[in-house]
């Protein structure tokens, strides 16, 4: 019974942020007393016996683009702990990492080169859940991946859960930008007033209440009552909008951008507006103002962390997605019953708000 009145405590906690230092403080005791810790003993064990520099993987690619993002503070936070060690960041494929200068060396394969051997491997967010069979090769050193009390992941930001893995290593400082790299392309128009418009979201059934269907209404809203707005579509060409888009004020760059290239788009737009997902995420890093569209998806996991605005379902069966609620959805009306009206009410808000 006791187990269960601690859980309780905790979803009052993660709502109010005011409670944040009383919440640390009860996971860390938790974690201390009842958490299985995949620490591998880490923090009671030198972090070097020779003279050499550590040599540091981060597996930042297990999952997602979002979440290769929200680990690139975990690699900021091992180069302030340990200066000298040899950084190695397992990125997304894409040019969006290309010129980091934090890590010595990026590598976009899902398996790190054979040549390769490290002392400790970090796996970012959710990493301990998608454990590839690699990890468990000698030449990958300690393994140290953040497991979390009583398996309750949605307390904070994922960011912040890859943060207390660079703790253990040292590190004592506070939360640091994400990164995203910017290229320069002529596809994006100049000296306009551009908003991006993101609908975009994983092919996969399982994320279907992430994709927000009503792009096509706002953009005719977009067109006819902000006709001094430039509209730009980014994403891939598999991220479909119904209709097609003839307004001289519509650009559609689905599939014509690379990730670095969208997000030099985002940020010379003025504000952006797309579902929860990477290209979302490359818009928060950007220091864009992003309107965040969340359906089945945890707010808390997935949070943004510069300049947003947050519009959500005000259904209660939200947040579905790690619950397997959303098998017997037919329909996600969760994310669907954001109206189109309320986008634009919310692009007209920070216009004016900016003028």
């Amino acid at each position: 019974m006791a187990k269960f009145k601690v859980y309780d405590i905790f979803r009052a906690l993660h709502i109010d942020k005011q409670a944040k230092a009383l919440q640390d403080g009860l996971l860390e005791a938790l974690c201390s007393f009842k958490s299985k810790i995949y620490y591998s003993k880490l923090h009671q064990i030198p972090l070097s016996n020779t003279s050499r520099p550590s040599r540091v993987l981060i597996a930042a690619n297990i999952s997602g683009i979002g979440n290769c993002i929200a680990a690139t503070p975990l690699a900021q936070a091992v180069r302030i702990a340990m200066p000298n060690a040899e950084i190695t960041f397992m990125a997304s494929k894409g040019d969006l990492f290309d010129n980091w200068h934090i890590p010595d060396r990026i590598i976009k394969d899902k398996i790190p080169p054979a040549e390769l051997s490290f002392d400790y491997t970090l796996i970012p967010y959710w990493g301990d859940k998608i454990h590839p069979s690699w990890l468990y090769e000698p030449r990958c050193g300690r393994v140290l991946a953040y497991k979390n009390a009583f398996n309750k992941w949605f307390l904070k930001p994922e960011r912040e859960y890859d943060l207390d893995i660079a703790r253990r290593l040292g590190y004592k400082g506070g939360l640091l930008p994400e990164y995203v790299g910017i290229k320069p392309t002529e596809l994006v128009p100049q000296d306009e007033k551009i908003i991006t418009l993101l609908p975009c979201s994983n092919q996969d059934e399982r994320w279907a209440g992430k994709k927000w269907t009503k792009f096509p209404e706002l953009i005719n809203l977009i067109t006819e009552q902000l006709p001094e707005l430039t509209i730009c579509i980014a994403g891939l060409k598999s991220d479909e909008i119904e209709g097609s888009f003839n307004q001289a004020n519509v650009l559609d760059l689905r599939g014509r951008l690379t990730l670095a290239e969208t997000a030099f788009l985002l940020k010379k737009s003025i504000i952006a507006a797309g579902n929860d997902s990477g290209p979302a995420h490359i818009s928060d890093a950007a220091g864009t103002h992003t309107i965040w569209l969340f359906g089945m998806s945890c707010i808390v996991k997935n949070h943004p962390m510069n300049k947003y605005r947050i519009l959500k379902s005000a259904e209660k069966c939200v947040p579905c997605q790690y619950t397997g609620a959303y098998e017997n959805c037919p329909e996600p009306i969760c994310i669907n019953s954001i109206s189109a009206e309320k986008v634009l009410e919310e692009i007209k808000r920070f216009l004016n708000s900016s003028q």
